[in-house]
């Protein structure tokens, strides 16, 4: 600490680094003491973030953003591979008449194989729905469609937990009835199937005359078309016989949009976070 003689101004102030500011008020009798400022910058809060702490910042939304893209592809890859999977682990089980969910059924063999495939399908399609609607601009730009993906999501979850109470749709010793989370089961998965219905039309409407996404307006609708079609077929009794390849079908067709979708996000611009954020350029 280094002290000096005041000179007969009323005060004098220094600065020196490493050293402290006397400021004396003459005839006041008082002795005021201040930091230098090299003092004051050391101990001064901490400011804004660098630009190399920002740019971070900025890569970590980027590597989130594609991790939920990504799951546009993930979960069909995984709901496809379990049913695939579930359907080689059954004895006198009939792909052409039964049904995907019988495969999570309680007297299926393995229905955990099934039914991690719903979660997963469920889980990844929530994700991807967020990102989808990031890339359109946010929940005002996107419309509708990113919510209703959503609702598939949950509706897919839902039926996964919600299982049937058997494999067979018509087992050699009849159906005497259905429990409440077999009621569950078939109202989730109205849910889902409505949604995947009008999903792609709702984004097709979005994509009309966005010079970016314009290229995927006409799948959506062919989506929309092919999947109302599909389940026409699959209501219709004279089509029964075939009914659990038609919904194995029903299943791909939007599972296959989905994918494009994915495809379509993981191939931008890998620097931009969502519709028209980049990184800051060093």
């Amino acid at each position: 600490m280094t002290y000096r003689r005041a000179s007969r101004s009323n005060s004098i102030a220094m600065a020196r680094q490493g050293t402290l500011i006397i400021s004396v008020k003459v005839g006041s009798g008082r002795l005021v003491m201040e930091p230098s400022l090299a003092e004051a910058e050391r101990h001064r809060p901490a400011g804004p973030s660098q630009p190399e702490e920002q740019e971070a910042r900025v890569e970590m939304g980027s590597a989130r953003f594609r991790l939920r893209a990504a799951c546009g592809l993930a979960g069909p890859v995984a709901f496809t591979a379990a049913w695939v999977a579930g359907t080689l682990r059954q004895a006198g089980y009939s792909v052409a008449e039964e049904h995907l969910s019988g495969l999570a059924a309680p007297d299926a063999r393995n229905p955990e194989i099934m039914i991690a495939g719903f979660l997963a399908l469920g889980a990844c399609t929530f994700a991807f729905a967020s990102a989808l609607e990031e890339a359109l601009g946010g929940r005002g730009r996107a419309g509708l469609g990113p919510v209703l993906m959503r609702a598939a999501g949950i509706g897919t979850v839902a039926a996964g937990l919600l299982r049937r109470d058997r494999m067979l749709l018509h087992p050699p010793g009849g159906v005497t009835g259905q429990s409440w989370h077999n009621h569950g089961h078939d109202l989730a998965s109205g849910v889902l199937y409505a949604s995947l219905l009008v999903a792609p039309l709702l984004l097709a409407r979005r994509f009309r005359g966005d010079p970016e996404w314009e290229v995927l307006r006409p799948p959506a609708v062919a989506t929309t078309i092919g999947s109302a079609t599909l389940l026409g077929l699959f209501w219709s009794d004279t089509m029964a016989q075939w009914g659990g390849v038609i919904q194995r079908v029903i299943a791909t067709v939007p599972l296959g949009m989905m994918a494009a979708l994915a495809v379509k996000l993981l191939s931008r611009d890998p620097q931009a976070v969502g519709p028209a954020t980049r990184r800051t350029a060093r």
